[in-house]
């Protein structure tokens, strides 16, 4: 299952219906966007989101789990781009190793259809951090899609609670 959150990116009259989908299976996830850009002849395309999460030391301990995953797609072919990766994500924080993944869900409005989300996984390693905050930054990046550079900076504050 898969629950996904799509903010339209490119709102322009001729703008592709270009969309950024997110998929956050079991984790509250709630997303604040920053700098969006409405002006097609634009070829890089940025979008800054902050994320938050609540992590419990009792649920998550030593447990590898998708903290997020994400998509770029068209919302009018249904099309995803055919390479995305994460750039810049640091192997650890403050508490815990990140590393990335994918895994597959489906997107409202595109039937039938299977996407694949670049995930960060994030694997708490202490109990020591109840109470305080980490954070994991970096970028999904897209490359010479339907005539964009697609780049979605993101950062996710997690509250690490017990």
């Amino acid at each position: 299952m898969c629950s996904v959150l799509a903010a339209p990116a490119l709102a322009a009259e001729r703008a592709p219906n270009i969309h950024l989908a997110i998929s956050a299976k079991g984790m509250p996830v709630t997303a604040h966007v920053k700098s969006p850009v409405r002006d097609p002849k634009y070829t890089n395309y940025t979008v800054t989101e902050t994320f938050s999460a609540d992590i419990s030391t009792g649920s998550y301990y030593k447990e590898k789990i998708l903290l997020l995953g994400d998509t770029w797609y068209n919302s009018s072919t249904c099309g995803e781009p055919p390479t995305e990766k994460w750039t810049g994500l640091p192997k650890k924080t403050m508490y815990a190793k990140v590393g990335t993944g994918t895994s597959t869900g489906s997107i409202g409005g595109c039937t039938g259809v299977t996407f694949t989300f670049q995930d960060i996984d994030y694997t708490l390693e202490t109990k020591k951090a109840v109470g305080d905050e980490d954070v994991v930054q970096g970028d999904l990046v897209a490359k010479k899609w339907q005539g964009y550079n697609l780049k979605l900076v993101a950062t996710i504050d997690i509250a690490i609670t017990q």
